[in-house]
């Protein structure tokens, strides 16, 4: 599957950030005590070792079917739950703003916060899954995301809900979706391609599934009650988290794992965290006129690309005779054009001879073009359904080239760096954008 292999660009960026966090990791323990290292002489140490060597060991431990396929399931369905609830939220919005008779601005910051929250933290949510591994991570993670909906129920105010929903569920989804990325990477290889599209395709499901159920929850048990089942239905991702059984590396990993046991978590997270920060500041990163111009246009792209998400369902309700559950609908048909566009550009970007920051820059016009258009079409159900469906589409880009462009601007080596840089403009711009819209 196309769409696979290009989604598997991504996920080797992050293997080998974390292959080298693991191979630093080994590097401190050669040292001697590593709680005598001072954190200026961790960062020292950065990429010292081959990388290869780490990969290579890797690659001869995973089974690439056996207990992955399980793996696969698990990662599956955190994806399926995660995004299908966050990108559902839009569903819920109009009962929000009408029960706090807050403006539409204000409402929609929580909407924003759940989406530019994993964003901005994903570095650090690395940083965890590189210290503890992926297991705790998503464990976590879920009992954060569950726990965090189900208490939002008792909230008493739009500044609750941005804590509750906006900041502490976000954290934990952040860390659901890099523990289930990176999980998949350590079972699979030779099918990592297959395996990882797989599993990231359960978000494009739940974001078709998802939208109908919350709207059905709304109705039948007003909003705090749909937060309440919602919050239960996330706590399902602990289950899958537990599938991630962790993997025995062979050779210089695995001494090393067993040498960092007697390191205080607390440091090693630290160091991990020195690392990511350090490595974000990257000059010659930072310097790249068209990965500058990339991060511009990106900046652009994400301060309107989730305001449909969260408004177009309160759009349709004002439409004369609507339902909500005909204007979830809406919601259901991006998700549906996201799995197809997702596929669609994955196979046009596998062609050598097809520029992917072009195929980008298609994808952002049309779906920009479309979303200009909304104010003259606002009234018309029939137009606004073909509209979010080539949205969905469109906007698919943003999930499968933009790695794959990275490393045609800064190369391989520098894409780990530059991809978090640019994940973290992506959260601010969307921190401030729908707001700004409502």
């Amino acid at each position: 599957m196309a769409f696979a292999l290009q989604m598997n660009s991504e996920v080797d960026v992050a293997s080998n950030h974390l292959a080298s966090a693991a191979d630093e990791e080994l590097q401190m323990t050669s040292e001697g005590d590593v709680s005598n290292h001072a954190p200026s002489a961790v960062d020292g140490k950065l990429h010292e070792n081959s990388e290869a060597d780490i990969v290579s060991n890797h690659a001869a431990s995973a089974p690439d079917g056996g207990w992955g396929w399980v793996v696969l399931a698990g990662s599956f369905v955190s994806f399926f739950i995660a995004d299908g609830w966050s990108y559902s939220f839009g569903v819920l919005f109009p009962s929000i703003v009408e029960y706090f008779s807050e403006s539409r601005g204000t409402t929609a910051l929580v909407g924003t916060l759940l989406y530019a929250i994993p964003m901005i933290i994903s570095p650090l949510a690395c940083a965890l899954v590189t210290t503890y591994g992926c297991r705790p991570v998503a464990v976590g993670g879920g009992i954060l995301t569950g726990v965090s909906l189900a208490v939002a129920c008792l909230a008493r105010s739009i500044s609750d809900l941005c804590i509750i929903v906006g900041i502490l569920s976000a954290i934990g989804l952040a860390l659901v979706y890099i523990s289930s990325l990176f999980i998949v990477t350590i079972y699979f290889d030779r099918r990592r391609g297959l395996a990882t599209g797989l599993a990231v395709t359960g978000s494009g499901v739940g974001a078709l599934v998802f939208p109908p159920l919350i709207e059905w929850l709304n109705e039948t048990y007003a909003w705090r009650g749909c937060l309440l089942i919602t919050g239960g239905i996330c706590l399902h991702i602990v289950a899958a988290g537990m599938l991630y059984r962790p993997l025995s590396i062979p050779g210089p990993i695995k001494n090393a794992s067993n040498a960092v046991r007697n390191v205080s978590c607390i440091r090693q997270l630290t160091a991990e965290c020195r690392h990511v920060l350090v490595s974000l500041c990257s000059r010659k990163v930072l310097t790249s006129g068209p990965f500058v111009i990339f991060c511009f246009a990106n900046f652009i792209l994400f301060l309107w690309v989730s305001i449909p998400y969260v408004y177009i369902v309160d759009l349709a309700l004002s439409i004369g005779g609507m339902t909500e559950t005909t204007a979830a609908l809406l919601l259901s048909l991006a998700g549906g054009g996201r799995i197809i566009g997702q596929i669609v550009f994955g196979i046009i970007g596998d062609i050598k001879e097809v520029s992917s920051i072009g195929l980008f820059g298609f994808g952002v016009t049309v779906a920009g073009l479309g979303t200009m258009l909304v104010p003259i079409i606002a009234t018309i159900f029939s137009a606004l359904a073909v509209y979010m469906s080539i949205f969905g589409v469109a906007v698919s880009v943003s999930y499968v080239l933009p790695v794959i462009c990275l490393v045609k601007m800064v190369g391989f080596d520098r894409s780990v760096k530059a991809f978090g840089i640019l994940q973290m403009t992506q959260g601010v711009a969307t921190l401030l954008g729908t707001p700004i819209a409502g």
